[in-house]
């Protein structure tokens, strides 16, 4: 039965305890009771049939997700598809129609982007197929499942100044503010930062080396004066690492918990729950952008492995565009 706990910080959750269908007792915690008790409800039902999804799919996430970088988001999705299908299901029952439904009401009802509705279909797919492969679905049952495409699901949001101050000024964790501030001037992912040690710190150089990244390929980037003062600060707390204690979930609690307070008090700034810590990264490309750094060299800096990648973080605003009203106008070419 879902019981309520109040965190050290003051925030309440709901903490969901049963066991699942492969025997191991879970105690996951959510933001709501409901949420707790849908999780019971759908997830840890004891009395699947043999072929229902609340069975297959978390036997199935083991072997297809457990060693891979992605296993949280995977099992997270997971999760998802039982809640919003049902874990007692059966797996042959999907159609085409069904699914399509599900879709709709993910994007119109819940208001998901076109890229949250795809990651959950991507994961649905890959478990359906998974099925043919084990001979449970014959090929020609497989629904087939239609992906948005990617013109319509990119859309990446960035800081412009005035968001960036009202967002960090809520930030009562100095150690948080800091955190943030470092992602934002260096453009890192949250797991390369987490995983900095101080020899990757060129003190002198006001430079620091990533090891262990997404590409796998080490990439040195300069320190700004906020980077640099960020990384200061932390060397004076005495921690054995940068970044020492900073886990990505209660980051992310506490930066939604701050943004939610700014967009209460400041809707004139126009942020959603898309600014999410990753918007850090995008901010960082689109002001090395802005200021016309090579296209090489943002690519560099942020460790993309294609250019593509890097044009898709570039952003422009209209100011950005003036100049090409100047090269187009018959008037200010002849005078």
């Amino acid at each position: 039965m879902a019981r309520k706990r109040v965190l050290p910080s003051g925030r309440v959750t709901w903490q969901a305890d049963g066991t699942n269908p492969q025997g191991r007792r879970v105690r996951p915690s959510f933001n709501t009771e409901q949420k707790a008790k849908d999780y019971e409800k759908h997830v840890l039902t004891k009395d699947y049939g043999r072929l229902a999804i609340g069975r297959l799919f978390p036997s199935w996430y083991d072997e297809l997700y457990s060693p891979s970088k992605s296993w949280r988001n995977a099992l997270s999705l997971t999760n998802i598809l039982i809640r919003e299908f049902g874990g007692g299901t059966d797996i042959r029952d999907f159609r085409r129609s069904t699914i399509k439904e599900k879709r709709e009401k993910w994007q119109k009802e819940d208001g998901l982007s076109n890229q949250a509705v795809n990651n959950r279909l991507s994961i649905l797919s890959r478990y359906l197929n998974h099925a043919v492969d084990e001979e449970i679905l014959n090929e020609d049952e497989l629904p087939k499942i239609t992906l948005y495409g990617n013109s319509r699901s990119r859309r990446f949001t960035w800081f412009t100044y005035e968001q960036e101050d009202a967002l960090w000024a809520e930030f009562e964790n100095e150690h948080t503010r800091r955190f943030a501030t470092f992602l934002l001037h260096t453009g890192c992912r949250h797991s390369e930062a987490a995983r900095l040690t101080w020899e990757d710190w060129s003190h002198n150089e006001r430079r620091v080396r990533f090891w262990d990244t997404k590409t796998n390929d080490q990439r040195t980037v300069p320190l700004t004066d906020e980077a640099y003062e960020a990384l200061t600060w932390a060397k004076q707390q005495g921690w054995e690492t940068p970044w020492e204690g900073i886990s990505y979930f209660p980051f992310l609690h506490e930066w939604q918990r701050c943004l939610a307070r700014v967009m209460r008090k400041q809707p004139a700034l126009r942020l959603t729950d898309k600014y999410v810590p990753y918007t850090c990264r995008h901010t960082c490309a689109t002001r090395l952008a802005r200021a016309k750094f090579p296209a090489l060299k943002i690519a560099e800096w942020m460790g993309h492995s294609s250019l593509e990648t890097t044009r898709r973080y570039i952003k422009f605003v209209g100011e950005d565009l003036d100049d090409g009203a100047a090269h187009l106008s018959r008037r200010a070419r002849s005078a």
